[in-house]
């Protein structure tokens, strides 16, 4: 039985490394609940320029590129909590830990991106044109 706990514990620790506690895939739900409830909360579309954007979740910006997204993090501050999303949750999550590797932020991923979200039931918007 003690061998069986120590190897628990040890299946623990290791799970746990490398994960940074500022960086975190949520569900659609929780998401959404924190951009509701947060206002200190950033949205933010980091799908590729390779993806035609036509539909976002209501109020997000778009950063197609890291340089736009760190333009973005600039001018709003470090403060604030960064939720992202993309098409999957795969480069949302990437681009999240970049922003906290280099403005050690609060960020949040959108996990299974907008086929979460749609799953989910949750609407996007039209882009508003110029």
């Amino acid at each position: 039985m003690r061998n069986i706990i120590l190897v628990f514990i040890c299946l623990l620790s290791f799970s746990s490394y490398g994960q940074d506690k500022n960086v975190e895939a949520i569900n659609a739900k929780q998401f959404r609940r924190l951009m509701f409830f947060d206002k200190n909360t950033v949205v933010i579309d980091v799908r590729s320029d390779k993806n035609k954007i036509e539909k976002i979740i209501k109020g997000a910006y778009i950063a197609q590129k890291s340089e736009v997204l760190y333009q973005l993090v600039d001018s709003l501050g470090k403060n604030k909590t960064y939720m992202l999303y993309c098409k999957y949750g795969e480069r949302s999550y990437k681009a999240a830990e970049m922003l906290n590797k280099k403005y050690s932020c609060k960020c949040y991923s959108l996990e299974d991106g907008l086929k979460g979200w749609k799953k989910a039931g949750f609407k996007l918007t039209n882009i508003k044109k110029n």
